[in-house]
């Protein structure tokens, strides 16, 4: 029997099973590499809002700090300025889903800032002294203010599919396995796929990623939505908004210091001198500390009658003994 052609045939047929199994283990690996990141990155943000109560800019700087090393950032800045690219162009999004509100009705109480003085319409769970407060759980959340004191963060993360062929095929078997997109058959190269079934639990949240532009905007890319999430012990009181205001994120002001009832305490006023010397400046500042005794440019060699004991004026220095 003659077997001309069979080597080509075996080629053609070959060839496209090769191409796509290789890009799609490339394509595999970057996935697995963004998955690690994303992973550290959350652990990360978990972490920095630990010991800043929860705030949302701490998250957002720990997912700065763990997300540049994959963008190649050379800066926090940088990082930042592409978290919030993301999050506008809807491919990374984050939120705070423990401890729950259940967990506020049981243990929230008014928050304090860094002096002890009530901040109005927020409210915190307490995180001082632990091992010494009650251990009874609570009616609503099931849990101890111990237990309640984790902070948990769920991120997800669009990862750009950068392999040609096999990205326009992972993102629209996915969206129809999501119910992102009508069924329809999908054809590569020259090889029908056949017609997926979609699946009846959809990730709705997915929907948004998989086609979302670098900025908004922008062409859609294809990616790859992945989701995870991370917990951390708290070291501060995690916050919430008693209401729809939010609180300021900035630094409290300290209280007023006052000496005696109501006298503001003020330092003392420097008088200003003719001229920018420094011994006319010295002279100035004498006359202040030694009133009985003024001394100034016109009269240098005036002796300075300095106390001999706390709050006894006398002559001259004090007299060893």
């Amino acid at each position: 029997k003659s077997i001309r052609g069979s080597a080509l045939l075996e080629w053609l047929v070959a060839v496209p099973v090769v191409l796509l199994l290789g890009l799609g283990v490339l394509q595999w690996a970057l996935i697995w590499q963004a998955r690690h990141a994303l992973e550290f990155a959350a652990l990360r943000a978990a972490q920095v809002a630990a010991t800043a109560h929860g705030e949302a800019g701490a998250v957002r700087s720990g997912l700065a700090d763990g997300l540049g090393p994959l963008w190649g950032e050379a800066s926090a800045q940088l990082s930042l300025l592409t978290i919030d690219e993301g999050e506008q162009a809807g491919w990374l999004a984050w939120q705070r889903i423990g401890p729950s509100p259940e967990v506020f009705a049981d243990f929230a109480e008014p928050a304090r800032d860094a002096f002890g003085q009530l901040i109005p319409n927020l409210q915190e769970i307490p995180n001082d002294n632990l091992r010494f407060r009650d251990g009874e759980a609570g009616s609503a959340s099931g849990l101890t203010l111990q237990q309640a004191n984790q902070l948990t963060l769920q991120v997800r993360y669009g990862v750009p599919l950068m392999v040609p062929l096999v990205s326009s095929l992972i993102v629209r078997v996915m969206e129809v396995i999501d119910g992102c997109a009508p069924s329809e058959r999908l054809q590569v190269v020259v090889t029908d796929m056949d017609q997926p079934e979609a699946d009846a639990n959809a990730r709705a949240w997915a929907c948004g990623f998989y086609r979302a532009p670098g900025q908004v905007g922008g062409e859609p890319v294809w990616r790859l939505p992945l989701q995870v999430a991370a917990s951390a012990r708290m070291q501060s009181a995690l916050r919430a908004a008693g209401d729809s205001s939010e609180a300021s994120s900035e630094a409290p002001l300290p209280p007023e210091r006052r000496i005696g009832a109501n006298q503001p305490w003020t330092g003392p006023e420097r008088r200003e001198s003719e001229s920018d010397d420094n011994q006319e400046d010295f002279a100035d500042w004498v006359d202040g500390v030694n009133p009985d005794g003024p001394r100034g440019p016109s009269n240098p060699d005036q002796p300075i009658n300095w106390p001999t004991h706390p709050g006894e004026p006398g002559e001259g220095a004090c007299d060893e003994t």
